[in-house]
């Protein structure tokens, strides 16, 4: 029941926002009683801590997905282009994640901070191994880069920039990301992959 409280919360609280969705909207939905909410969750906060939590233990579960023969060059590319269609799915959730902010600042602060340290973790793997492929820069300070990386993405999706779209910023990212870290050998499968991308 604990798993299903949480699965109801999170389908409802992206749908409508979290100020907008209730105790009762939720027991509604699963058909239980407030009693049966309170044998697992004290309070609203409580839940909305316990759907954060979840999306971070199956990050944190999940390795960098790539082929042991797949360029990282080409892992970042296909990553960001991905992302960067996601838009539709951001817009559908901004009323979360405004809710999120405003009134749980403290659960999305502790949120953000564990999302930071798993994406540093997955950064510094995408990044030796594309050393040890020979696209990467031998004499990079992975961990530094990695802190600087996941903080520069950070600031960039963030910032409000007056006719820039998702889209944008992640090519703006990743053209940075990959500047400063490729060498000549990934600058030019950089070039290549954009250069493709670009005639289809």
């Amino acid at each position: 029941m604990k798993e299903q409280l949480i699965d109801m919360a999170e389908q409802l609280f992206l749908k409508y926002g979290l100020r907008s969705v209730s105790i009762d909207d939720i027991c509604n939905e699963l058909h239980i009683s407030k009693k049966t909410f309170y044998q697992y969750f004290r309070q609203k906060e409580q839940l909305v801590k316990a759907l954060l939590d979840r999306r971070c233990d199956i990050k944190e579960n999940e390795l960098p997905k790539y082929g042991v023969d797949e360029n990282m060059v080409d892992v970042i590319l296909e990553h960001g282009w991905k992302f960067a269609s996601k838009q539709s799915v951001i817009d559908r959730h901004i009323a979360f994640i405004y809710d999120l902010k405003k009134y749980y600042p403290h659960l999305m602060n502790d949120f953000t901070d564990r999302m930071n340290v798993i994406d540093r973790r997955n950064v510094r793997a995408v990044l030796i191994k594309g050393q040890e492929q020979g696209m990467f820069r031998k004499e990079l300070n992975v961990k530094m880069t990695s802190f600087f990386l996941t903080g520069m993405t950070t600031v960039m999706l963030n910032a409000k920039i007056e006719g820039t779209t998702l889209a944008d910023k992640t090519g703006f990212g990743i053209d940075a990301f990959l500047r400063l870290v490729c060498n000549e050998t990934g600058m030019k499968r950089y070039e290549q992959r954009k250069a493709e991308k670009n005639t289809l």
